[in-house]
């Protein structure tokens, strides 16, 4: 429990840049991907690899072992290129999943009801100190500490839930309908 409940204050504190951060990796596989594409074999590897077998042992690249040829060296490259992209679209799938759960907290936390909400947001996305909050709660430490980690355990609940995100939306917009 411990893990998700950490996970869920660091986002409400710095959830713009942890989504940031998302982007910008995934700006960065993207490019390395097209980069790929481009640029499936250097001209210098091939060069080198062209090359006849007595130039490229004075050559100290280390590429070539005596018993390959041209061709195994480019079928290994197309290999290593198939596995990098495969490596790619997995590093892909993580940073969709990471902004998917920081969203779905998110939801989850924009879903909470008044005094809920109010501690949350002004102790982790405002970052006021934990005094002032209470103070301002007008509640004594006991029972403030308590609204806190109900809101925490709330949120945890929802994330957990196999609601869809409009769904845990959605329910906390009926219960103040009803209310």
């Amino acid at each position: 429990m411990q893990d998700i409940t950490n996970e869920i204050k660091e986002i409400l504190m710095n959830k713009d840049e942890k989504i940031n951060i998302v982007h910008q990796k995934r700006r960065a596989v993207i490019n390395e991907m097209a980069a790929l594409e481009r640029n499936v074999l250097d001209e210098e590897y091939i060069r080198i690899a062209s090359m006849p077998r007595k130039n490229v042992e004075y050559y100290s690249v280390g590429l070539l072992r005596d018993d390959r040829d041209l061709y195994h060296i480019l079928v290994e490259s197309k290999e290593q290129i198939k596995e990098r992209k495969t490596v790619l679209r997995t590093m892909l799938w993580r940073l969709a999943d990471e902004e998917d759960m920081i969203n779905r907290i998110w939801v989850c936390f924009m879903s909470l009801e008044g005094l809920e909400f109010s501690i949350l947001n002004q102790l982790y996305v405002e970052k006021k100190p934990y005094k002032q909050v209470e103070n301002e709660s007008g509640l004594s430490h006991m029972p403030f500490e308590q609204k806190r980690k109900n809101a925490i355990l709330h949120i945890r609940q929802k994330y957990l839930s196999n609601k869809t995100l409009i769904d845990i939306f959605n329910v906390s917009k009926r219960m103040k309908q009803e209310i």
